[in-house]
């Protein structure tokens, strides 16, 4: 068979790869087969109960048994190196391992074809290996990241084209990592030596294929729809590639494109040709994730929370904002600052935001982190995947990447999350990661120093390196994340792969913290059998997108199962809210203990919104910091879903019993969530109430 693709995702790209499929089965003239390597079991399971047309289902283990080369590959390079890896590894195993395979191809899983794939083949010839160039604006990019792009390859079943793939899988193999070397940069560059090695090789230079963020700028105003088709001056648009795609859920067709860079979005606003491309690409997400769900109804990997209207309309207006100008910075000759003079959008129509807008905005962030000059505006929030800074010339040979949070972050768990996940990305990279709470402060952030220091991170832990912000800031080479969560990692603590021994090596107590830990433990005497109870506060009852807290006849009903199935002594009750605190008091009396931790009313609805105490901010997290490690000593916990509790399963993996109330999630539109647990509480489940459903994450045997 000459139509052989060859793909590889995990459940993150599962909605992306079927979108691909269903693009390939709707444009496809002639039979296919595509060969998906399905990264995770859960990606196997689905797609193997969806039973799809023309597709070949490969199991990693099966695959990774097929060469002991794969496996040493994948235990020297992180998750996403080692797919870069796969890309040429499993494209040579479809050519070698099935028969009849005239051409094998390799897909990106964020590809979607507008047209017909056959025609790339027509065009191919009787040449035996394809590659497409990136097509990027600047020769500097197309030497750091190579001349070709690593989304579509083509391969013919030749001699040709099985040395030349042998060889690329056997580079891949030997070497592939998120590096920019002059002759590397993970499994990309390895293409810029096919037409020096090996005959028979075609660039294809239709601009209709691979079109993607990087190269839209060069079609400015040559791309529209004729005869019901996408073209870029006289080429049909064949495929584009949605490189760093994000998709929000729930599903909407406001902005529903995700967030992307802002050159995109500025093209994606002002032209309805490109408009409509996105959308069709939306819109085949969403389609393929309601499959998914029909299968499994909470799938959420690879998406994100969708942000509010107003986060929305902040995030496309900070692309009038010019670009910093910086040699290292990816996106230099764009020059976005140019390209658009103001942006509409259905009901606001928002001109030439200056940069004390910007300012008011985001007040937290001060002002050292405004500059202005020859070398235009260093505005932090500019690109989603970060960008580099030189400050001075101090360590040339070291780069530092700063972990920040965008609006001052969410609850400390959730910040010690961010910042875990930061650090792990910063050491795939090379670079020394240094937290900045600091310059860009969070909710726990006092006006005053705590303990000498004014970086909020350091008022709980130590340093995550030897590098003070001072002299960081005084640097050759410094590298800002991008101040959000990475979502591709996934929110479980405990599944993200090395993250366990990222905490053990990097996060440390300050001192005086721990001093406390242990007389906490001390004075409780947690050697008796203690159950932990965790009971989140009134704002999750409100937040929108965020889990539905218990209520308080599931945590009391519960607490009462748990205390006679296990013969516990003592509950030790961690909650901010007062009328909860003294419930379980008035029912169980000397059998439960507390720390003395601020508490308020269930009339109040947000803890940081008051200031009853000096520097109440800095002791909000203290004491949550030090319930959170008391809990972690209970011989087992019931709780709701929240980052508290997800920290504390992290630190004590061996809990007896984890006993954890679902009921379901609030609706991320902020007027609806104000009231929608009210109505939900005083509804049965069967007729669209709280889910009521208790997941027994752990329990004794």
């Amino acid at each position: 068979m000459k139509y052989n693709y060859c793909t590889v995702f995990d459940k993150g790209f599962l909605s992306r790869g079927l979108a691909l499929h269903y693009s390939l089965l709707k444009h496809s003239k002639k039979p296919f087969r595509h060969f998906i390597l399905c990264a995770d079991d859960a990606t196997y399971e689905i797609l193997a109960q969806m039973n799809l047309k023309y597709i070949v289902l490969v199991k990693m283990e099966d695959f990774e048994a097929s060469d002991p080369k794969i496996l040493e590959a994948k235990n020297n390079r992180d998750h996403r190196e080692y797919m870069w890896t796969l890309s040429s590894v499993f494209t040579y195993y479809v050519l070698t391992h099935y028969k009849d395979v005239e051409y094998a191809t390799y897909l990106d899983a964020d590809l979607y074809f507008y047209a017909s794939p056959e025609i790339v083949f027509e065009d191919m010839g009787k040449n035996s290996i394809l590659i497409i160039p990136h097509n990027l604006p600047s020769k500097e990019e197309e030497a750091r990241l190579g001349t070709y792009n690593v989304g579509m390859v083509i391969f013919k079943n030749d001699e040709n084209g099985r040395a030349c793939l042998k060889w690329w899988r056997n580079e891949c193999l030997t070497w592939c990592y998120a590096v920019c070397m002059s002759d590397k940069f993970g499994d990309q560059k390895y293409l810029d030596y096919f037409e020096e090695k090996f005959k028979g090789v075609f660039v294809y230079r239709q601009k209709g294929a691979n079109l993607a963020k990087w190269n839209i700028e060069n079609y400015k105003g040559k791309i529209c729809k004729k005869n019901g088709r996408f073209v870029i001056d006289d080429d049909q648009l064949i495929f584009f590639h949605f490189s760093q795609w994000r998709q929000y859920y729930p599903n909407s067709f406001f902005l529903p494109f995700g967030p992307l860079n802002s050159f995109a979005y500025v093209l994606l606003l002002k032209n309805t040709t490109i408009k409509l491309l996105y959308r069709e690409y939306a819109e085949a997400l969403y389609s393929t994730t309601d499959k998914i769900r029909k299968i499994i109804p909470d799938f959420i990997f690879g998406m994100i929370p969708r942000p509010s209207v107003t986060k929305q309309i902040r995030d496309i207006a900070s692309a009038h904002i010019p670009f910093i100008k910086n040699n290292n910075n990816f996106m230099d000759d764009f020059k976005i600052s140019k390209a658009i003079t103001y942006i509409k959008i259905p009901y606001l129509a928002l001109r030439k935001l200056k940069i004390r807008i910007q300012k008011k905005m985001f007040k937290h962030v001060k002002d050292v982190f405004w500059r202005k000059g020859a070398n235009n505006t260093f505005d932090v929030r500019k690109f989603p995947m970060g960008y580099y800074k030189t400050f001075g010339d101090k360590n040339p040979d070291k780069t530092f990447y700063v972990i920040w949070l965008d609006n001052k972050g969410a609850g400390l768990f959730s910040n010690v999350s961010s910042v875990l996940c930061h650090i792990k990305i910063a050491l795939d990279a090379g670079m020394i990661p240094v937290v900045d709470f600091q310059n860009f402060q969070t909710h726990y952030n006092e006006k005053n120093p705590i303990h000498g220091t004014t970086n909020a991170w350091e008022y709980y832990f130590k340093p995550v390196s030897n590098y003070t912000l001072n002299e960081v800031y005084k640097s050759k080479n410094v590298f800002f994340c991008s101040g959000m969560y990475p979502v591709w990692m996934g929110y479980n603590m405990t599944e993200i792969e090395g993250i366990s021994e990222i905490y053990k090596k990097y996060i440390f107590l300050q001192p005086h913290i721990e001093e406390l830990v242990r007389e906490n433990l001390k004075k409780f005497n947690f050697h008796n059998k203690t159950l932990g109870v965790h009971f989140r506060g009134q704002d999750m009852k409100y937040a929108p997108g965020h889990p539905f807290p218990p209520t308080e006849k599931q945590m009391l009903d519960n607490t009462d199962e748990l205390l006679k199935k296990y013969n516990l002594e003592k509950i030790f009750v961690v909650t901010i809210i007062q009328e909860y605190n003294d419930l379980f008091i008035e029912k169980y009396g000397g059998k439960v203990v507390y720390t003395d931790s601020f508490r308020m009313s269930t009339q109040k609805k947000n803890v940081f919104n008051t200031h009853p105490r000096d520097n109440h901010f800095y002791l909000l997290g203290l004491e949550i910091l030090i319930d959170a490690f008391l809990l972690s000593k209970c011989d087992g916990i019931l709780c709701g879903d929240s980052n508290i509790t997800e920290f504390v399963k992290f630190i004590n993996p061996d809990f007896q019993f984890v006993y954890q109330i679902d009921n379901g999630f609030n609706s991320q539109n902020s007027l609806v969530a104000r009231h929608l647990f009210s109505i939900k509480k005083m509804l049965p489940s069967s007729f669209g109430g709280l889910s009521n459903k208790v997941k027994i994450i752990k329990h004794a045997p």
